[in-house]
C-alpha cells in the first residue's frame, strides 16, 4: 500500500539449521503488524560438507537435526515451503535462494589484526563467516535492484542468522526510524558477549537505517580489499562493531528484549524431536526453551 514503510529483512545460513517458525512468528508478523511492508531475503544453503556441525565452531553442533518439517523435502519443495510461510506471515518472499553447495571463493588475503582467532584465509570458521557475509552482500545486491524498480528505498533493513529462536516479538522499530540519524543509525542488542574483556556487537540480528546499510552488508568485499587497516579484532563481533564505528555509524545499544534471540537448534531421536537453546551464550536460561544437553 502507497506510503507504508518498508523493511528488508535479510537471513543467510544453512537449510539445516534454519529455525523459521521463530523468524515467522516473532519477527516477520510483528513488523506487519507495526505496520510495515517486509521484504524477505534468504539465502540457504541446501547442503554442507560432513553434519551440522561443518559450519560451526561450537562442538555442541554436532547433536543437531534439521527441523522435522523441512529435513526431507527436495530442494524445490523447501523453496516452495519456506516461500509460502514468509507469505503467510504477511511479508513479501523476495529471494528465497538455496543454492546446492556452499560458495567457492579463494583469494582470502591475510589482513593483519582482523578476525584473528579464526582467520578467514586459513580456518573452516573464518572461512564460514565470509561466506555469510557473501550471500548476505548478494542479497543486499538484489534489493537494490528491487528499489530501483519499485522506485523507493527501504525505511529500514535487518539481518538474521538461519539459527536464531527469538523469544518474544521484536520491539521498537517505529521508535528507531523517529530518532534522530536513524538513517545512519545501527541498533544492536545490549546483551554484548564478554570476549576475555573485550565487548563486541551481539551481530546475530542486527536493524540499521537505509543508509548505514552500504557499510554493514558489504563486509565481504570489504574485508577482500584490506577489511579494517589498523584495527585490531579477534573475532566477527568485534569486527563487526569496529566496521561501524569506523565507517562514521552511530551505533545504538537497544534492551535485549527488543532483538529477544539466543542461538538454538533441534535435537533428539526420531518421534522426540525438540527444540533447545544452545548453553553458554552469557544469558539467563529461557523458560519458554531447555537448555540443550546431553548426558
Amino acid at each position: 500500500p502507497p506510503g507504508k514503510p518498508m523493511v528488508a529483512v535479510f537471513l543467510s545460513g544453512m537449510k539445516s539449521r534454519l529455525l523459521l517458525n521463530s523468524t515467522m512468528h516473532r519477527l516477520l508478523k510483528p513488523l506487519v503488524a507495526h505496520g510495515f511492508e517486509v521484504h524477505v531475503y534468504m539465502s540457504l544453503v541446501y547442503s554442507a560438507v560432513g553434519t551440522l556441525s561443518a559450519i560451526a565452531h561450537n562442538p555442541i553442533h554436532k547433536h543437531g537435526r534439521e527441523d522435522p518439517l523441512m529435513e526431507n523435502l527436495t530442494l524445490d519443495a523447501f523453496r516452495d515451503y519456506v516461500a509460502d510461510q514468509v507469505a503467510t506471515a504477511g511479508a513479501c518472499p523476495m529471494v528465497v535462494d538455496v543454492p546446492a553447495r556452499p560458495a567457492n571463493f579463494t583469494g582470502v588475503p591475510i589482513n593483519p589484526g582482523q578476525l584473528t582467532t579464526f582467520p578467514p584465509n586459513s580456518t573452516t570458521i573464518g572461512h564460514n563467516i565470509m561466506e555469510r557475509w557473501l550471500r548476505l552482500e548478494r542479497l543486499w545486491n538484489m534489493s537494490l535492484d528491487v528499489e530501483r524498480h519499485l522506485r523507493t528505498r527501504y525505511s529500514l533493513l535487518m539481518w538474521a542468522k538461519d539459527s536464531s529462536i527469538m523469544l518474544s516479538d521484536v520491539e521498537g522499530p517505529r521508535e528507531w526510524l523517529a530518532a534522530p540519524g536513524a538513517d545512519r543509525t545501527v541498533w544492536a542488542s545490549d546483551r554484548q558477549p564478554s570476549l576475555q574483556g573485550r565487548l563486541g556487537v551481539r551481530d546475530k540480528m542486527l536493524a540499521f537505517g537505509r543508509q548505514a546499510a552500504p557499510a554493514v552488508m558489504t563486509l565481504f568485499s570489504s574485508f577482500m580489499h584490506g577489511g579494517l587497516p589498523g584495527s585490531r579484532t579477534s573475532c566477527i563481533e568485534q569486527y563487526v562493531e569496529q566496521a561501524v564505528l569506523m565507517a562514521g555509524l552511530k551505533l545504538v545499544m537497544v534492551p535485549h528484549s527488543s532483538l529477544n534471540e539466543l542461538e538454538g537448534m533441534f535435537s533428539g531421536p526420531d518421534g522426540n524431536v525438540s527444540l533447545c537453546v544452545l548453553p553458554n551464550q552469557g544469558f539467563p536460561e529461557p523458560a519458554a526453551y531447555p537448555i540443550c544437553s546431553w548426558g
